[in-house]
């Protein structure tokens, strides 16, 4: 769930070539072993760690790339939609048959809340428990949560670099959350860095080709590291959100959180 929508674009209009001959198949498996070599994850303990990611991703990409050797390819977010779906069906079996189905006939509900709903749990490593709670408040409110996770908006789409750790790790222990408090401080704070985000993005000049803006937030990864078990989830989350500061290149195509020196946090 961390890639931006547009970030798939490319992928669909590779050459079958590309595709038939492993080049793609090859590129896709190497993010799983980058995944020892970030710095989020310095507990990394192979094979407790690799083979789960491994077995759920390995199914995942094996439905992609059959999708993408169909002669009538989806679009972007359909292809992400169906990216995302096995491994949340898997998980969420009875919400999935009970409640999620139904919805997944209507086209827009894909395309809009409910790709951003299988992007947020996926950042979780469909871990949070409250799959209900989360949909009903993507249904009803963080509108600009949900254009902005969608790519239903104008102008460059965002990908927060690190936004699996962060959110993880930043709801902290309390994944069950039953009154989605936990869950609702950690989205307004994704929304607050979307929003920060974008407000950068308006110094672009208007023949600008740029089409997505990579934000670093590792920075905000390593403060919930530094708090430890004194992590207060979700809200603490947002207060550190809203203390940090974006720094971004001249093109504004990539861009980190930073902090002042004196700790806003608490």
């Amino acid at each position: 769930g961390e890639i931006a929508c547009v970030s798939l674009k490319g992928v669909l209009g590779l050459p079958k070539a590309r595709i038939h001959d492993g080049t793609l198949r090859t590129y896709l498996y190497h993010s799983i072993f980058d995944i020892a070599g970030a710095s989020c994850n310095e507990n990394f303990i192979f094979p407790l760690a690799l083979l789960p990611v491994y077995m759920g991703f390995s199914s995942s990409m094996e439905d992609l790339m059959g999708r993408l050797k169909e002669e009538n390819k989806p679009d972007e977010r359909s292809l992400y939609f169906n990216f995302l779906y096995p491994a949340f069906k898997k998980v969420y079996p009875e919400f999935e048959e009970e409640t999620f189905r139904a919805l997944c006939d209507s086209r827009v509900f894909r395309d809009e809340t409910g790709l951003v709903f299988l992007r947020i749990l996926a950042l979780t490593r469909n871990t949070y428990k409250n799959a209900g709670g989360l949909l009903a408040m993507l249904s009803l409110s963080f509108h600009a949560l949900v254009n902005e996770m969608s790519g239903n908006i104008k102008g460059p789409q965002i990908m927060l670099y690190y936004g699996p750790d962060m959110v993880r790790m930043g709801l902290g222990t309390d994944m069950e959350d039953t009154s989605c408090a936990n869950m609702r401080s950690a989205m307004q704070a994704m929304e607050d860095l979307y929003t920060a985000s974008r407000q950068r993005l308006k110094k672009l000049p208007a023949n600008s080709e740029t089409d997505q803006f990579d934000l670093n937030v590792q920075p905000i990864v390593s403060k919930i590291k530094e708090a430890g078990n004194d992590w207060k989830g979700g809200r603490q989350l947002r207060e550190v959100a809203n203390a940090a500061i974006i720094q971004a290149n001249e093109f504004l195509t990539e861009g980190i959180i930073v902090f002042d020196d004196v700790d806003k946090t608490h």
